[in-house]
């Protein structure tokens, strides 16, 4: 069912449509005038439909006497010299239907007052952009699911020259929960010099890994989301589990098998934070890409003495160095942060190379 492009997609389609008309039956009411027949209503309605998809088709409003190319503004329309009151009423309901709806273009306006806030109450903040990486991860590998009796999978062969062959080699020698075996029992404190949890996973080609990430594009998504609730978190030293916020609710809610990931105070920062900082609060909004994989963007704020400083204290506060650091400790001290953080080493530079090969 996972890698069945025409199912997931009918799927969303479905969920979709059902959330545009749940919400559309809750947020767009009309009050009609008592001597008014619906019919004569509907048919104002139904003309004033008409003249904003014109206006859409044309892509251009026009703006006191100038016209103004309106590419998926659709709030542009408002200032329209030609909209009446039932076109500003069908305007309205759309909008207030689509502000809620993940995809749709009036959301951007509601991430945008989201991440406003979000600055008022963390301060500064750091813009970062999460794009994983799906043909480099054993993650994305663990993550796949498929049936060993898969007819797909039972013409196999490794060492043939026939490409969907070797796929289904290496879809049915990762089918299963167990393997790779990305996960080990030991951790820090039983085993301090990492010989117990490091291991090598061997990896399918380049060619063959994105063939594979296209047979099952629900691998994808959950890749993307383990990143995004566990690992980004991680590395900024914040708390967050798959199923945060969920996980904060009371217990008379149903979530007493949950542990909380914010603390008394409702704080998800850990003490000592992360190797790549201390991180008060993530904000990410999540889109999609061309070819259908999850891409993210968002703030981090950062403890710190700039977060609730303007530029003219943080320039006062770095020169009077009240710790005494010589200016080149300072910015050794920055790069060796910066090369910890941003790693832009392959592990194996050799295969690497071989995989860009292999797509050139």
């Amino acid at each position: 069912v996972s890698g069945d492009w025409m199912l997931v997609p009918a799927t969303r389609n479905l969920h979709w449509r059902y959330t545009v008309l749940q919400s559309a039956f809750v947020v767009s009411k009309q009050r009609i005038n008592p001597s008014e027949s619906m019919a004569e209503n509907l048919e104002r309605l139904i003309k004033a439909t008409e003249n904003i998809w014109k206006k859409i088709g044309h892509n251009t409003a026009v703006v006191q006497k100038h016209k103004t190319p309106i590419n998926g503004n659709l709030g542009l329309l408002f200032s329209d010299d030609d909209m009446g009151a039932e076109e500003r009423l069908i305007l309205r309901s759309y909008l207030d239907v689509t502000k809620n709806i993940s995809g749709c273009q009036a959301l951007r306006t509601r991430i945008g007052h989201i991440l406003f806030g979000f600055r008022c109450i963390y301060g500064e903040v750091l813009f970062f952009t999460v794009s994983p990486n799906r043909r480099h991860s054993a993650l994305l590998l663990k993550l796949s699911r498929a049936r060993r009796n898969d007819v797909m999978l039972q013409c196999r062969d490794p060492s043939s020259d026939d490409a969907h062959k070797v796929l289904a080699h290496w879809r049915h020698r990762y089918a299963s929960s167990d393997e790779p075996a990305a996960f080990s029992a030991s951790h820090i404190g039983c085993d301090p010099t990492g010989l117990d949890v490091s291991m090598e996973i061997e990896l399918p080609d380049v060619l063959v890994r994105q063939a594979w990430a296209s047979q099952d594009p629900l691998a994808s998504v959950h890749h993307y989301l383990v990143m995004m609730y566990v690992v980004i978190p991680a590395a900024f030293g914040v708390r967050m589990c798959l199923h945060c916020p969920d996980c904060n609710c009371d217990v008379s809610t149903g979530f007493e098998g949950y542990d909380s990931c914010s603390d008394y105070l409702g704080n998800n920062h850990k003490a000592m934070g992360g190797h790549a900082g201390l991180a008060a609060a993530l904000a990410i909004a999540t889109e999609f890409q061309g070819d259908g994989t999850p891409h993210g963007h968002g703030f981090v704020a950062l403890h710190n003495m700039f977060q609730f400083n303007n530029l003219e204290r943080i320039a006062e506060m770095i020169e009077q160095n009240i710790h005494r650091i010589p200016n080149k400790d300072m910015v050794k001290r920055v790069t060796e942060f910066i090369e910890h953080v941003q790693c832009e080493d392959h592990i194996d530079d050799q295969l690497h190379q071989r995989s860009r090969s292999y797509i050139h």
